[in-house]
């Protein structure tokens, strides 16, 4: 009996140690694939569907998450200028693409559609607002 109990506890020790390795390394690999998505022109805008207006605009927030995920708060961010221009552009582009979007489908832009996922930009952007990055005033962001 007292076999068996050392066997258990061995085998038990054994899984915790390949689960714990093996969830540890998909992390890691998840973090490494995360790259910046690359936006299209601002002419190219005025081309863009509801769906590809969505679409581009998951991009962008995208982007800008990818990029404030480096600093622990916007002070730190402040200090890396080049950074703070990236984002500055991610918010001007954020307002171009809105502007352009907005003038071809005016309020089909706010229709939810399989394709046109409102929710989750809007919780892109809180997650930006929180943050303290107000990507809604675009070449006016102040960081």
């Amino acid at each position: 009996m007292r076999k068996y109990i050392t066997d258990v506890l061995y085998f038990l020790s054994f899984l915790s140690l390949f689960m714990f390795a093996n969830c540890s390394g998909n992390k890691e690999k998840k973090v490494k694939k995360e790259q910046t998505k690359p936006l299209k022109t601002i002419e190219h805008y005025a081309k863009l569907d509801v769906c590809g207006c969505n679409q581009e605009g998951n991009n962008i927030l995208d982007n800008s998450i990818l990029v404030i995920n480096k600093f622990k708060n916007k002070s730190e961010l402040k200090k890396d200028s080049k950074k703070t221009k990236l984002i500055k552009s991610y918010a001007k582009t954020w307002t171009d693409l809105l502007t352009s979007c907005f003038r071809k489908h005016g309020a089909n832009m706010m229709k939810e559609l399989e394709c046109n996922d409102l929710i989750s930009i809007e919780q892109k952007k809180e997650l930006l607002y929180n943050f303290g990055i107000q990507i809604d005033l675009g070449v006016n962001l102040k960081i």
